[in-house]
């Protein structure tokens, strides 16, 4: 370690001040551009296929998308369809279901599906932090138990932007009130890209794509059948574990889902609250120990915020065989919830 040192310092010596204050300007002066630059979204401007890491990534598709809703705000109506994979596959790709939108509404809709792999209530903070001021958009966020059980691990990512590099004053006023040891996350744009980049970088570089421009795919479970019972009795074994967290983040996650009702409200959307229809197998085997708790949580919370709550599980009642695993659709059951879903969203965009 001290040759180390001693062939660094003797590598500086031979360097002229002059040359090193110029480098370190120069790259100061980069980092600030580069800075500017990510602050402004300049990166979400390129077409989405550059954007994306993969066909399958979601990610950046739904930062891409809030880019695009931001641009054209003045638009037409647009309902934002927000939660985890189970909304990505719940329903049409996004053409499809603004085409079925403003058939069934009889003038111009807009429909954005921001369902993404494994998101929290945090991140779907950040998110609605990123929509537009707005004069006509109705936001229904899915509904789910498995999203009452994250804590600060799953929280952190949102915070740190590992998924989404976005920046979020929302975000950081509220995990400064209910996890502290996060508020501190640096708020540079060049810092939090920084995970996203690796991604893009490893997957490009993976799927020797690194100058091609790829198509999003917007249901990875397309194809996909049921479930065997074996590997739907294995997904539930390594699912029930993590709802031992629940009694413990319950209240923390229903207070982020607050703040995020709350800012969609005051930006100008109207606010659904949606329990997304459940594996039945899945519901008593796995969910039985927490759903009363659950159904009363979030009812007492949409009575509190003044904002609908409607149970789709309840009224649709889907069979086993109309599920993949414990909470995706088959591209068979959509039709149904579809239909369901456009009713229920255009009631409330009208009211």
């Amino acid at each position: 370690m001290s040759r180390a040192i001693e062939d660094l310092q003797a590598g500086l010596t031979t360097i002229r001040p002059w040359m090193l204050a110029c480098s370190l300007v120069l790259a100061g002066g980069l980092m600030l551009a580069l800075e500017a630059a990510l602050a402004r979204g300049l990166v979400w401007k390129l077409p989405v296929g550059w954007v994306l890491a993969t066909p399958h990534d979601d990610w950046s598709h739904a930062a891409w998308q809030i880019h695009r809703l931001r641009r054209d705000a003045g638009g037409a109506p647009v309902v934002v369809f927000i939660g985890g994979s189970a909304v990505r596959e719940a329903v049409s790709g996004s053409a499809a279901m603004t085409a079925a939108l403003s058939e069934r509404a009889g003038r111009p809709m807009r429909f954005i599906n921001l369902g993404t792999r494994d998101q929290n209530l945090a991140e779907r903070l950040l998110l609605v932090d990123q929509l537009p001021r707005i004069e006509q958009g109705v936001v229904v966020f899915s509904m789910h138990p498995l999203f009452l059980r994250d804590g600060p691990e799953d929280w952190a990512i949102a915070a740190k932007g590992v998924r989404f590099p976005l920046a979020s004053p929302a975000l950081a006023k509220a995990v400064a009130g209910i996890a502290p040891q996060l508020s501190g996350d640096s708020g540079w744009h060049v810092l939090r890209f920084r995970p996203q980049v690796g991604n893009w970088i490893k997957r490009r570089t993976a799927q020797r794509a690194v100058f091609r421009r790829l198509s999003y795919i917007e249901h990875m479970k397309e194809k996909a059948g049921p479930m065997s019972e074996q590997a739907l009795a294995d997904t539930m074994r390594m699912i029930g574990p993590e709802l031992q967290h629940y009694p413990t983040y319950r209240d923390a996650n229903l207070e982020l889902l607050a703040h995020a009702v709350r800012l969609a409200t005051t930006r100008g959307y109207r606010v659904i609250l949606m329990d997304l229809p459940r594996n039945p197998v899945c519901d008593h085997a796995l969910f039985r120990q927490v759903l009363a708790d659950y159904s009363e949580a979030v009812s007492q919370l949409a009575r509190h915020l003044d904002v609908p709550y409607v149970d789709m599980h309840a009224q649709l009642a889907f069979a086993r065989e109309d599920f993949h695993d414990h909470v995706h659709f088959l591209r068979t059951s959509r039709p149904r919830f579809e239909a369901a879903f456009i009713e229920r969203v255009l009631r409330s965009e009208t009211r």
